[in-house]
């Protein structure tokens, strides 16, 4: 099938595996992001996406706490994510593929390194920060 390396014995494929002398938790982000489609680019910036809700051009609020603003071309970050790996749902920017959401009336393309990376778990991506990129068209997504 497909498959990636990703650093030093990581590949992801029908299955992820891990060489043994890799340790495992510093290279699993690396794995479950491929696993996501969301491989770097030669700069090392990954890229998913989030929904939000649109107040006015340029400028959204999260679904989940209204008071968090996500503006087009900055960069937004959270003060005190939680740490916490093992995590799925925790403090912190929360982005996936773009078919992952179900709510929020508009959908923003996000950037990011592997150093803004909390936890990869269930599907999403748990950041520090990221940058917001674009809107996307939902209506010109296919699955």
């Amino acid at each position: 099938g497909n498959y990636v390396t990703v650093g030093n014995g990581v590949t992801v494929g029908d299955y992820v595996t891990v060489g043994n002398d890799v340790n495992i938790l510093e290279k699993l982000p690396f794995a479950l992001l491929a696993g996501l489609n969301a491989l770097p680019n030669k700069n090392g910036i990954y890229t998913l996406y989030k929904r939000v809700n649109k107040i006015k051009k340029g400028v959204y609020a999260s679904i989940y706490d209204t008071n968090f603003i996500y503006e087009l071309g900055k960069t937004i970050k959270v003060n005190n994510p939680n740490e916490d790996k093992t995590l799925s749902c925790a403090t912190g920017i929360h982005v996936s593929t773009p078919f992952y959401w179900d709510k929020g009336d508009t959908l923003i393309e996000v950037e990011f390194t592997i150093d803004d990376v909390i936890t990869c778990l269930e599907g999403k991506v748990r950041l520090r920060q990221c940058k917001v990129i674009r809107e996307i068209d939902i209506n010109n997504l296919t699955k």
